[in-house]
């Protein structure tokens, strides 16, 4: 995926959008935007999306780390400034927990900037 991994930012305190300790990230990574290598492009992961750029915002630095509203929240107003026209966001299931107002906020924010 070189050239389509673009800076990114780490909301987590730590300095390094790129590292993925947990490892989701990049698979999501793959399975979206993997173009193949070798003659023809036809070996190795082929995405859904080939030809789409991956902004990575890091909001987890292990698997016990819990994923706080205001902390993925700003990472999705932070990708919906930035251009972005789809988020994944990966989510687990930690026995009940609710959307507070600040992810529902960061939601809103991006229904309103994208077209």
């Amino acid at each position: 995926m070189s050239g389509q991994v673009l800076e990114g930012k780490d909301f987590t305190g730590g300095w390094n959008a790129h590292e993925d300790s947990i490892g989701h990230g990049t698979k999501m990574a793959s399975i979206i935007a993997g173009h193949g290598h070798g003659a023809g492009n036809d070996s190795g992961v082929i995405g859904l999306a080939p030809k789409s750029r991956i902004l990575p915002l890091r909001t987890l630095q292990t698997r016990e780390d819990r994923n706080l509203d205001e902390t993925w929240g700003a990472a999705v107003r932070y990708a919906v400034d930035h251009g972005a026209k789809v988020i994944n966001l990966s989510f687990g299931n930690d026995g009940g927990s609710k959307t507070t107002s600040d992810g529902r906020e960061a939601i809103s924010h991006g229904k309103h900037t994208m077209l």
